[in-house]
């Protein structure tokens, strides 16, 4: 099967990519961490966001601690974050980040729901797989990743 828009894949090498590497040593949605030195705030939807490199965090109260939370649809940011991947869904071309979706805005990248059809190079630190008939999928926030094979490459197809 050929995913949807696989040769607009671009810049799939996450080794380098800080935020991964907090995703995959366990930085997922619910993790309650020491607030980084360095952050971004993004006020939005009556919350205020601090914001480091494809990590969305939000105070936790009483403590100098952060927890992790899902990005915030609508939310913008100043810049992507490091290994950000142009991903398609056969319409529209997005940046992709460990289950983030971005698009364009006039300040900045703005974060978007996860388009159906989009393929990715992978799916989200934390995400479980989940069985349906004879099918596996992996969910993330209630977003369902299909694996498929892709020119010798396994590709997730939000489903």
């Amino acid at each position: 099967m050929n995913a949807p828009g696989w040769n607009h894949y671009h810049g799939w090498d996450y080794h380098d990519n800080d935020a991964f590497w907090w995703a995959a040593a366990g930085m997922v949605v619910g993790a309650a961490i020491a607030r980084p030195p360095a952050y971004t705030t993004i006020p939005y939807g009556g919350t205020t966001y601090y914001y480091n490199e494809g990590v969305y965090m939000v105070p936790q109260q009483g403590t100098e601690a952060v927890v992790i939370v899902p990005a915030p649809v609508g939310a913008t940011i100043p810049s992507l974050p490091p290994g950000a991947a142009e991903v398609t869904d056969g319409t529209n071309t997005y940046q992709y980040v460990n289950g983030v979706f971005y698009r364009p805005s006039s300040s900045g990248w703005i974060v978007v729901a996860a388009p159906r059809g989009a393929a990715v190079p992978m799916v989200p630190a934390g995400s479980t797989p989940v069985v349906v008939g004879s099918t596996t999928y992996y969910d993330y926030g209630g977003v369902r990743y299909l694996p498929v094979l892709a020119q010798g490459q396994t590709v997730y197809i939000v489903q």
